[in-house]
Formats: C-alpha cells, structure tokens, sequence
C-alpha cells in the first residue's frame, strides 16, 4: 500500500522557494548530505523546478552539505 502524500505548511514571512528548500534541507539532511535521490520534485513549470533547484543548491552550500539532487519533473 502506498502512504499517503504528506502535507506541509510553510509560513509566508520569506519568499515560498526559499522556505521550501529550508524545509527539505531541514528534513532530509544525514551525515552532511541531502540525499534526494530516491525522489521526484513535480513543479508547475520547468523555469520554477529550475530555479527551485537553484535555491537547494545554494541553500546547501551555505548549510556547508552536499546535495544529491531529486528528478526534477
């Protein structure tokens, strides 16, 4: 049986890509990496899922891990 998606509530005190990477970095990081490589990342458009991925990248550089980045679809 398949789980059920899970639903997450970001704040609107900070733009929603920049919460959203948090949040990720936040809930997947181990042992120095984020390793999103088992996931799908589904955006609206391909400009958002890029400029999504551009944030992890970033946000993970200044968190000092590596990212192992999703299937961006």
């Amino acid at each position: 049986m398949t789980p059920a998606p899970e639903r997450i509530f970001l704040n609107w005190y900070r733009p929603l890509i920049e919460s959203a990477s948090a949040w990720v970095i936040a809930r997947f990081a181990r042992d120095g990496e984020v390793d999103l490589s088992a996931w799908a990342c589904v955006t609206p458009t391909a400009r958002s899922g890029q400029l999504f991925l551009g944030e992890l990248v970033d946000a993970c550089a200044q968190a000092g891990v590596a990212l192992i980045p999703p299937v961006m679809l």
